[in-house]
């Protein structure tokens, strides 16, 4: 059988921003959204539709390779000529979130064709995505894109993340729920739990999540790619991890690593972007969140003690076995969190 293929490629640079729900990745796309040659943050789900379905044997890996690399060049030429412009006022990748925005209107009335293909090649302008729980099945996209992607994961300390992810699972059979899933009886259960699906349908609520939370936590991600081709652009970069604590709280250090891990400068647009975001910040100070269900701290404890109680209000209503897999997950992740301090030259806990 013939093997379905796309002409030839852009080469402009792809930017994904990962992470689990409620880690922050709103912060960050807005920032990386204002450097030199970014285009605005956009969410098309087909990448994670095509990663999970790939790593789930749904979609073969020829074609997942076909579809990303279309995807790729197409949602960017649809950018350059105006046809995603959001004018949603109040959406997080909307028009008045966006930095540089009178630019984007302009382009409804601009040009189209080989022209704008070329701006895109010659200018290197980066496409800019936003996904969830995308990078632990990211391989297809490495195997696709190799030395143009670069992925960037936002990750959250789990305390913080359960009150949301026990909301969200608990509406997650409402049919505007755009996450892949399986039907199982009066079940709905999300592709990322289908290795323990008995489990989940018998759990409740807050279980799901922290089990959910603790398995995401701990895929492994890959960053290589199969095959020899040695050729310019086919290695591909290692994935960035960023902590929230870091990305609120040493914003400017955070910000320069990413500068350099992309190779793109900040622009006249990045001061309004940090100053939108209400970054940096104490931890334990209110700030901005782009969804009515993520957790916002009390900026009358502190931050370790914001986390104690979160800990034990989660203990009254988890089962043993949870908690075991929570604590497992907060040691996991604030091992994590001093080792990317270190990389920061940042000392001490977050504060």
């Amino acid at each position: 059988m013939t093997d379905l293929q796309k002409g030839k490629s852009f080469s402009h640079d792809v930017i994904i921003v990962d992470g689990l729900w409620g880690s922050g990745k709103s912060i960050l796309s807005s920032l990386i959204g204002s450097l030199d040659g970014v285009e605005k943050k956009r969410i098309d789900h087909i990448f994670e539709y095509i990663a999970v379905g790939a790593s789930l044997g749904k979609v073969s890996a020829d074609f997942a390779k076909v579809l990303i690399n279309i995807y790729a060049d197409l949602d960017q030429y649809n950018n350059l000529v105006g046809r995603e412009v959001n004018l949603r006022f109040n959406d997080d990748s909307g028009f008045r979130n966006t930095p540089g925005s009178s630019r984007y209107l302009k382009r409804l009335i601009g040009a189209e064709g080989d022209s704008v293909v070329n701006a895109i090649n010659n200018q290197n302008l980066a496409l800019l995505l936003v996904t969830h729980h995308l990078t632990g099945v990211s391989g297809p996209l490495f195997e696709s894109l190799k030395g143009r992607l670069h992925l960037i994961e936002v990750i959250r300390h789990p305390l913080q993340l359960v009150n949301y992810w026990t909301t969200y699972l608990e509406n997650f059979e409402r049919s505007r729920e755009f996450t892949l899933g399986t039907q199982v009886a009066s079940s709905r259960v999300p592709w990322f739990a289908l290795k323990w699906i008995d489990e989940f349908i018998a759990m409740g609520p807050i279980d799901r999540a922290i089990r959910s939370i603790y398995e995401m936590q701990t895929t492994p991600s890959p960053i290589s790619v199969s095959g020899t081709d040695t050729s310019v652009g086919s290695t591909p970069k290692p994935i960035l991890t960023v902590a929230f604590e870091h990305l609120v709280g040493n914003t400017h250090q955070v910000l320069q690593q990413v500068s350099q891990y992309l190779d793109r400068s900040p622009t006249k647009f990045t001061g309004r972007a940090i100053r939108r975001q209400k970054v940096p910040r104490q931890l334990s100070s209110r700030g901005k969140a782009s969804n009515p269900m993520s957790w916002l701290p009390n900026p009358r404890l502190t931050y370790e003690e914001q986390l104690n109680l979160l800990r034990q209000q989660i203990g009254a209503q988890a089962s043993a076995g949870s908690i075991f897999l929570l604590d497992t997950a907060i040691k996991n992740y604030e091992q994590r969190l001093l080792t990317l301090s270190e990389s920061l030259h940042i000392k001490g806990f977050p504060s």
